[in-house]
């Protein structure tokens, strides 16, 4: 799907992004999260979370604050997900993340630039 279809019908507040990695070209991010699948539309009876993988491709851009390198991302809460700019197919979209620990509480933005995100439950 698009990312900005992707953005409008998914709801990714208050999932855990576990993980973010960058194949070596850097055109694909793949983010392990643990969504609340029960805010999602299509929710019907059944676990209210679930892990899986959203693959995201055709990434042009991105952008980290602060760095991983000086805080690693780990099990952080996405407080929301918005799209900054489009641009024929090629959608920006920003992720802020919250993360609690001994030094309070730390904010984090994850900007990509891309085309196509695909979400894929339990991987």
């Amino acid at each position: 799907m698009k990312v900005k279809t992707m953005v409008e019908t998914m709801d990714f507040r208050h999932s855990i992004l576990e993980r973010v990695e960058r194949d070596s070209t850097g055109e694909r991010v793949v983010l392990g999260i643990y969504l609340c699948h029960w805010m999602q539309p299509d929710y019907e009876e059944g676990p209210e979370m679930v892990r899986g993988t959203l693959v995201i491709s055709g990434v042009r851009k991105s952008f980290v604050d602060p760095a991983p390198e000086s805080l690693p991302i780990q099990d952080e809460t996405i407080q929301g997900v918005r799209i900054l700019h489009l641009d024929g197919d090629e959608c920006t979209v920003e992720w802020i993340l919250e993360r609690e620990g001994m030094g309070g509480v730390s904010l984090r933005r994850i900007r990509l630039a891309a085309r196509e995100a695909e979400w894929r439950t339990g991987s």
